[in-house]
């Protein structure tokens, strides 16, 4: 979720490289991450993002090997914008959820099985 501190920290490198030697996924989330900064990102095998907020920031992700994850966020309202996406690259897109929080309906359901 810190993407200055993959780029920048050390001690965040380092946990990063952990998770690299036990072949553990990085996922993290970069909005407004382009160009060189994103290609920087990525060479730190970050694998997928679910913090877009344009077409095209997520056409160049995916462009560059990513996988992106599809959201309508609490704040960012931008389904609508990215959803041509999963027609035009499926492989790379997938839908998910953000800021959801199990209500007491589902926290019952989650129990009793």
């Amino acid at each position: 979720m810190n993407y200055p501190g993959v780029l920048y920290d050390k001690s965040v490198m380092e946990k990063m490289g952990i998770a690299r030697k036990y072949g553990k996924r990085i996922n993290c989330h970069a909005p407004g991450l382009m160009g060189d900064a994103l290609n920087q990102y990525i060479g730190c095998s970050i694998t997928t993002d679910h913090k877009t907020f344009s077409y095209s920031e997520e056409l160049e992700k995916i462009k560059n090997g990513m996988k992106v994850q599809i959201r309508e966020g609490s704040a960012a309202k931008n389904l609508d914008a990215l959803l041509p996406l999963l027609d035009e690259f499926p492989d790379s897109c997938m839908l998910c959820s953000d800021d959801k929080h199990p209500t007491s309906w589902c926290r019952g359901i989650l129990m009793s099985r």
